[in-house]
């Protein structure tokens, strides 16, 4: 749903003359749900700047692009729910960098892990408050969850994002937990915080 919010904002800046094309890189099923987005919610005069300016590149398995300069290898991720891919990418500083999107890691991308840099997994939620959030019945992780299957890769640094915002000291309480079943470095970011790689 962040989408709509970028998209309408997006809209309202073409139509005072803003000309740089924004970019989407997604799969298949997320570019028709976009397009299909347009006529649902944007006037008709709106959507003839949307379809000129934003620039949706409609991604494969295993596709390779440069974007700004980088690399990047988007996969699918094998989810349960919708389609859903992640991105791997080699930094500058030759450190990998993987991001599995919104969905607890399937075991067939394990190899693809071993030995990363930084892997970005989602944790909805502690492990003791997966009844109360349900992160399972959504196909989300509990902390513990990610940090007992991570661990075992030699990932060395484990990024926890996607986590609920009931908890006002939720970095501690995340990383407390994090490091009680993940052997290397733990990051759980507030939103909007910047990470060095």
């Amino acid at each position: 749903m962040g989408l709509l919010w970028i998209l309408k904002r997006m809209s309202g800046l073409f139509s005072k003359g803003y000309n740089e094309p924004f970019n989407i890189y997604c799969n298949e099923e997320v570019t028709k749900s976009i397009k299909n987005l347009y006529s649902s919610v944007f006037p008709d005069v709106r959507i003839n700047a949307i379809e000129e300016k934003v620039k949706i590149h409609t991604l494969q398995d295993e596709e390779t692009l440069e974007i700004a300069g980088e690399k990047i290898t988007f996969f699918d991720v094998h989810p349960k729910g919708n389609q859903l891919y992640g991105f791997e990418i080699i930094l500058k500083n030759g450190k990998k960098l993987i991001f599995l999107g919104d969905e607890t890691c399937n075991p067939i991308l394990y190899d693809r892990l071993k030995g990363a840099d930084y892997v970005m997994h989602e944790a909805f939620c502690l492990d003791a408050e997966e009844k109360v959030f349900k992160a399972y019945e959504k196909h989300h992780s509990t902390v513990k969850s990610v940090c007992e299957s991570m661990n075992p890769l030699d990932i060395k640094n484990l990024i926890i994002y996607h986590t609920e915002d009931t908890h006002e000291n939720k970095k501690e309480l995340y990383t407390a937990e994090a490091k009680e079943y993940f052997d290397n470095n733990v990051i759980v970011p507030e939103d909007l915080d910047e990470i060095i790689l």
